[in-house]
């Protein structure tokens, strides 16, 4: 008997555990993924093995890894650390996926908001402290931050008037507005040159810069919106489309990508539909989703296009296929074998399955067939009765459809047997 030394069983536990324990670790990560618990994940796929040599377990962690990230921002706008939410999102922005940036899109969107609530509630008190300048002061931040906050906004036109600085005002924004630019914050600096607009009025400079920015901004929009439809990212494209479309809606160029991203998205869904319709075994329908591809004209799925043409290709010959093997069965030969010379014609020539030789056999009992039919006519005008039964049962046996041979058949067989004399 053998006897194992005690400082080789862990070594030995190790070694049969490895394959299983790295199935299991990423199992479950994969589990704390789904429940949303990336930091869980994080840990489980880091005992899962050496992402260095699994290049499917280095992307598990690198896409938990931003997953963290994400839930770090969402966890510093929950507690409304609005100033470190924004710090951080410009320093990961580089680092994100193509298909999670518009998740930093809403965050920014998100920080913007509560960080002009911020300065909104800090107007309204300073407001009721008599401090107005210093209210002026967080009302029009407040509103640069969050322009779409109407409250903000009709209490700093008030405090405006009340301090009868509305040009005054109107520059603030604009030299503002400029700051902003110079700082890089072009949503903040749009944001000022409009409220400048419509204070200075709409030949001002700031109107002009305000025009200036928004046809810039959307023209951002609409290259993303290219490059997101360029990737197959048509969720993405459709927010980036949309954005410039509410910036710029006269663009046309705006209106060709937005046609570009409607045939994609009816594609991809013919696309779906086309596989379906087969794997159902609906050729005729199959063929509507294709026909619909073909008319979309987009190059990227005419790969695809293509496979799911052979497919349904192959589904009509063996549909047809079966058809005439019931037909046969049935000694429908003509039938079998007109629809042997459509699978043919389908094929442009190449035999498929054995049709060639079963087209073959079935064209010699349609002539036997059409030999015994002109032997039963022959008969028949002879006054040879039973000649012409026995010509009419052998071309049925032959091809039960050729001509009328089973009807003549069936009125003779109608006939009452002749009397013995």
């Amino acid at each position: 008997m053998v006897t194992l030394r005690p400082f080789l069983l862990p070594a030995l536990a190790a070694a049969l555990c490895s394959g299983a324990c790295q199935s299991s670790s990423i199992q479950r990560g994969d589990d704390y993924f789904l429940r949303g618990d990336y930091l869980g994940a994080y840990e489980a796929y880091s005992q899962a093995g050496d992402p260095e040599s699994d290049e499917e377990l280095a992307a598990r962690l690198e896409r938990t890894r931003w997953f963290l990230i994400e839930d770090g921002i969402r966890q510093l706008l929950d507690r409304w650390e609005v100033q470190a939410a924004l710090d951080v999102i410009p320093r990961v922005t580089a680092m994100a996926p193509a298909d999670r940036r518009h998740v930093l899109v809403d965050f920014q969107r998100r920080a913007s908001h509560q960080l002009g609530i911020i300065h909104a509630q800090l107007g309204y008190e300073l407001l009721e402290a008599g401090e107005v300048d210093a209210a002026l002061r967080e009302l029009t931040i407040a509103v640069a931050w969050n322009p779409t906050d109407e409250t903000s906004s009709q209490l700093l036109q008030r405090t405006a008037a009340r301090l009868e600085r509305e040009g005054r005002l109107g520059e603030a924004f604009y030299f503002e507005g400029m700051e902003n630019v110079r700082n890089g914050y072009d949503l903040r600096a749009r944001a000022s040159f409009h409220h400048a607009a419509g204070l200075l009025g709409s030949a001002s400079r700031a109107q002009a810069r305000f025009e200036a920015m928004t046809q810039d901004m959307a023209a951002s929009q609409r290259a993303e919106a290219a490059m997101y439809l360029q990737s197959g990212l048509l969720g993405p494209a459709y927010l980036s489309l949309r954005t410039a479309e509410r910036l710029d809606p006269d663009a046309p160029e705006t209106h060709v990508l937005a046609e570009q991203l409607d045939r994609k998205v009816r594609s991809a869904q013919a696309l779906i539909g086309a596989d379906v319709s087969i794997r159902g075994g609906r050729p005729d329908d199959a063929a509507e989703y294709l026909a619909e591809l073909e008319a979309n004209a987009v190059a990227a799925y005419e790969p695809e296009a293509r496979k799911l043409t052979e497919r349904n290709l192959e589904l009509i010959l063996d549909q047809d296929y079966k058809r005439a093997r019931a037909y046969e069965l049935d000694e429908q030969a003509l039938r079998a074998a007109e629809l042997y010379k459509e699978i043919a014609g389908r094929t442009e020539g190449f035999s498929w399955a054995d049709t060639a030789l079963r087209l073959s056999n079935l064209e010699g009992r349609i002539a036997n067939a059409a030999k015994s039919y002109a032997a039963a006519l022959a008969a028949q005008a002879a006054g040879n009765d039973a000649e012409y039964r026995a010509r009419l049962e052998e071309t049925v046996r032959f091809a039960s459809d050729y001509e009328d041979a089973l009807l003549r058949l069936a009125q003779v067989r109608a006939q009452p047997a002749p009397m013995p004399e």
